[in-house]
């Protein structure tokens, strides 16, 4: 291996949500966006990949199963979400608790209209399934990134005011070993930031 190079071979890579009743091989899937974006890329082998199997019948087991693969590898070394316009984290949408696991979420009406982007025609989003806001708070490196001016406003409101579920990015506020990565456009807004520890 050259300087300046990583070695990924070893690493897993756990997707964060899926949506539910959409097949994973359509590529709308997050599942076959990763693919594309980065597994594929990056050359990361199908067996280094876990993710939400949505085709199987017991969806809670499907969260019970990823939440005990997390713990029995020690927890995420490093979890890397993006912000929704109306400050969701993965699929945990507002009112989503702090000390949720991999759960089932009724998706939001603005996810629904925001997701259509990633399908070739209109289609039917109800629910997802998702890494919770615990696994977030107790990654070892949490990563959030949000870019672009459309989210110039939640960001601010998330990260000028106080933790509260009804903003679900505002549990950095409880997360003293976050990152939060802005372009210009989304951190336009920011004031004045209060850290709470």
């Amino acid at each position: 291996m050259h300087q300046n190079q990583v070695d990924l071979s070893k690493c897993t890579f756990l997707s964060l949500d899926e949506w539910i009743n959409i097949d994973p091989s359509d590529p709308g899937s997050c599942l076959s966006m990763l693919k594309k974006d980065c597994f594929v890329p990056l050359g990361i082998g199908e067996n280094q990949v876990e993710f939400f199997d949505v085709s199987v019948s017991d969806l809670q087991k499907e969260c019970d199963r990823i939440n005990a693969l997390i713990e029995s590898r020690g927890g995420l070394d490093i979890m890397l979400v993006g912000v929704g316009t109306n400050g969701h984290i993965g699929m945990n949408e507002p009112g989503t608790s702090f000390k949720s696991y991999a759960h089932i979420s009724e998706l939001a009406e603005e996810t629904k209209s925001v997701g259509q982007k990633y399908f070739q025609k209109n289609t039917s989003l109800s629910l997802g399934i998702t890494l919770g806001l615990k696994h977030l708070r107790e990654a070892k490196l949490p990563i959030v990134m949000a870019n672009g001016n459309k989210k110039a406003a939640i960001i601010a409101k998330g990260l000028q005011g106080i933790a509260t579920e009804e903003i679900p990015l505002s549990v950095v506020h409880l997360i003293p070993q976050a990152h939060v990565m802005l372009d210009k456009e989304a951190a336009e807004l920011i004031q004045e930031l209060r850290i709470e520890n």
